[in-house]
């Protein structure tokens, strides 16, 4: 029987990096010249961290619980989470695409108490020649599936400060399209955005900042939402597919994708 792969795929830009992974504790660190991935089993949660000029790490995203909703077709629709499963292997692969070449650190999550053939895979791809991190969500299973909503990052449970308080800090709103006259927003880090696409959260006085935004976009509406507070603290930071309201001229649910 065919196995059915649903998978959602996120950039997030910063630094280069060189490549080095350890396991303590049951948790997973890859260290990355610059950057700093973190899988913390007890939460089954991903952190990643980036270093300043000054050898310390800024909290990029921190906590993050992937999660999705899918079905069996004909099925009721069912919510999974990296927590909703009892195991988790880990492996580092070599790659070769159409980014270049890197390396694909996979990490797999099975033994579902409510489908034990669901399998959910969040991979992070780093490549030698660029600098960002690929993130690629994916659910498989022996039977079709179809979803409508897939999120590669998703925080929320732990509140965390990306930037020294300044109120020139700021996070950038892409509008989905231009009717209604949406326009791009530049907004400070103290409320919440919904923007398409592709979105920045940056220190207005230096520029430094995150990006983060879909690479495909020929199937999925994708989007960023961030609820900041303070003018650098991040209470919930989340890349999704599967976006559906009033700006995106919707009034039923995002398609599900088979």
């Amino acid at each position: 029987m065919k196995t059915t792969f649903l998978h959602s795929i996120t950039l997030c830009l910063a630094l280069a990096f060189s490549g080095l992974h350890t396991a303590k504790a049951d948790n997973i660190v890859i260290e990355s010249g610059d950057w700093k991935l973190t899988y913390v089993e007890a939460d089954k949660a991903f952190r990643i961290n980036h270093k300043k000029t000054d050898g310390s790490f800024r909290p990029v995203i921190i906590n993050s619980i992937p999660e999705a909703t899918y079905n069996k077709l004909g099925s009721n629709t069912n919510s999974v989470t990296t927590a909703s499963f009892s195991q988790m292997s880990y492996q580092s692969v070599e790659i070769e695409d159409a980014f270049g070449k890197g390396i694909d650190h996979r990490f797999t999550f099975s033994g579902n108490s409510q489908d034990q053939e669901l399998v959910m895979q969040q991979s992070f791809r780093l490549y030698s020649e660029h600098e960002y991190i690929i993130s690629v969500l994916s659910l498989i299973h022996p039977d079709s599936l179809e979803s409508n909503y897939l999120a590669p990052i998703c925080t929320g449970s732990t509140a965390y400060t990306m930037y020294v308080s300044n109120s020139n800090n700021r996070m950038l709103k892409v509008p989905f399209d231009n009717d209604g006259f949406g326009r791009y927003g530049r907004h400070r880090i103290d409320g919440e955005i919904t923007s398409y696409e592709v979105s920045a959260i940056y220190e207005g006085e230096s520029r430094v900042g995150l990006i983060l935004g879909s690479v495909d976009h020929d199937l999925w509406k994708s989007a960023i939402n961030i609820k900041g507070a303070n003018n650098g603290k991040i209470n919930a930071l989340k890349a999704f597919s599967g976006v559906s309201n009033s700006e995106t001229r919707d009034l039923i649910p995002h398609g599900k994708v088979v």
